[in-house]
């Protein structure tokens, strides 16, 4: 079977290539290796393939000993922890714990639900900000399909039924609406000036206007009770 040759010319030039013989080395005699094959070339190419070979060679065998000390390592020296399997029984018992007993018994941080924090005004005033938004694409859309469903006059005659079912549903109902139309209506504004004062977004200034937004979109929206 004839070899195909890679090599440039003027190294096949120089000799005829004899045929291939295989060349073991110690790791192979013992059975953790394959056997490579080596072209017989003049003197000066032969030795720098075998040399090329072998530092190949030993790079890979260096990598794998590393791999297999690094598994050979307990866990906890790699950072690792063995895996808990509850049972059915200990898992319902898991599950009752409180929070700290939780923290303490798996000994790592266990993710809370989100009431837990304590959120700054800054966050406060941005999340209402995208409810309220939501909350009037929510109502518009549903005042249409009244309209469409029920006929001219339908979401009028919902909002007069609300209007008269008693001071406490009619009051709430008003402000409910007012607060997040106010509200979302001052928040754009603080988003134009914003746009147009760059200046202004600091931690200091977003504070402060996060507490005049939410207090003045309450303060009128109480005041539309009274209409």
């Amino acid at each position: 079977m004839k070899m195909r040759s890679h090599l440039p010319r003027e190294i096949q030039k120089r000799g005829r290539r004899a045929p291939i013989t295989k060349k073991k080395s110690a790791r192979e005699r013992k059975g953790f290796a394959k056997t490579f094959a080596v072209c017989r070339l003049p003197k000066k190419q032969e030795t720098h393939i075998i040399y090329t070979m072998f530092a190949v060679k030993s790079a890979t065998n260096g990598l794998l000993r590393t791999s297999k000390s690094l598994l050979a390592q307990p866990l906890r020296a790699q950072g690792l922890r063995p895996m808990t399997i509850l049972s059915k029984q200990s898992g319902e018992e898991f599950k009752e714990k409180t929070y700290t007993a939780k923290m303490k018994a798996s000994g790592k941080p266990v993710s809370p639900h989100v009431l837990i924090y304590a959120f700054p005004v800054v966050a406060i005033s941005s999340i209402t900000n995208r409810v309220t938004g939501a909350a009037l694409s929510v109502g518009c859309a549903g005042l249409g399909l009244l309209e469409l469903v029920g006929g001219s006059g339908t979401s009028l005659w919902v909002m007069e039924t609300i209007g008269s079912q008693g001071f406490i549903i009619s009051s709430g109902a008003k402000f409910g609406v007012s607060f997040t139309i106010l509200y979302h209506y001052l928040g754009a504004v603080r988003h134009t000036l914003w746009d147009y004062y760059p200046d202004m977004l600091t931690n200091t200034e977003v504070e402060k206007s996060s507490y005049l937004l939410l207090g003045g979109a309450t303060a009128l929206s109480g005041l539309t009770i009274f209409f």
